[in-house]
């Protein structure tokens, strides 16, 4: 009788023990992570939103991601836009960038762990109504194209970013690459269509303006022949005396360039060197 007696004071002991470990483990209280009821806005413009939102609770795990998603409806997710925060503080300030002028956002923080990912509370944003106007400072350089939506157009690198390069070396100066337009609106494409034919380095024209990062902007290209008429009809600054390459083929070896202060130059060599102006969309 004592035996049973003390088998059964041990059994309850041992549960009591184990109960004790597994509630101390602290896998009952991981969740997932909670943010601030609020964000701030801390600044915002034409096309940008700088946000600061706080990671108040961990839910009991390593953050592995946080920052913040947007759209132009309500509720945004990881489905919709997202940037991620390199912060390394519970306190995270972002800007997002690249957003529509005079348009409605819906903006969200986000904070992941090993269990998911929770949305803090959502802001209702509105970026600031502009008019463009020919040589604005905007995005890493000056407007000098604005197209018939009002909303979109080409921006100039500044004159410090000017190079003399060639437009290709040999052998590829004597390469065709083809599908190039002279036209308006298609700088960005003939800069892409030279890169993937392996005419890609820095020590040439369309090589150059595609690695190129000014003021965080990093999608330059060579502009098309048209592209580099219109330029010349604004009055935003260029150097004079310079012929300036395009990224429009005329023929294997040669590539219509344009003279600044003097007569148009027709094709030129693309292993002969002449000057480089990046430019990009927006």
């Amino acid at each position: 009788m004592k035996i049973a007696v003390f088998f059964t004071l041990l059994v309850t002991s041992f549960y009591v023990s184990c109960s004790k470990s597994n509630s101390q483990d602290g896998n009952d209280s991981q969740s997932l992570p909670q943010l601030g009821n609020t964000s701030l806005l801390v600044s915002s413009g034409k096309t940008f939103f700088v946000i600061s939102s706080q990671v108040v609770s961990t839910g009991g795990n390593s953050i592995t991601a946080k920052g913040y998603c947007w759209s132009k409806f309500s509720n945004p997710t990881l489905a919709n836009n997202y940037l991620v925060s390199t912060s390394t503080s519970a306190t995270f300030t972002d800007t997002i960038k690249g957003l529509t002028y005079n348009t409605t956002y819906y903006i969200r923080p986000y904070a992941t762990n090993n269990l998911g990912t929770s949305y803090g509370a959502e802001l209702q944003l509105r970026t600031e109504n502009t008019s463009f106007t020919i040589g604005q400072a905007f995005e890493g350089g000056n407007i000098f194209y604005i197209d018939s939506t009002g909303e979109h157009g080409l921006v100039c690198a500044p004159i410090s970013t000017i190079r003399d390069l060639k437009w290709a070396q040999p052998p590829q100066d004597q390469i065709l690459v083809g599908n190039t337009s002279l036209d308006i609106g298609f700088g960005f494409s003939n800069t892409s269509t030279i890169i993937s034919a392996g005419i890609n380095t820095s020590n040439v024209a369309a090589g150059y303006c595609s690695g190129l990062s000014v003021n965080g902007y990093n999608d330059w290209f060579l502009p098309s022949y048209r592209e580099l008429v219109f330029l010349r009809t604004t009055p935003i600054y260029i150097p004079l005396g310079n012929i300036y390459l395009s990224s429009s083929e005329s023929d294997p070896a040669g590539i219509y360039a344009l003279a600044w202060g003097g007569s148009v130059a027709g094709p030129v060599r693309k292993n002969d060197f002449h000057t480089v102006i990046p430019i990009r969309k927006f």
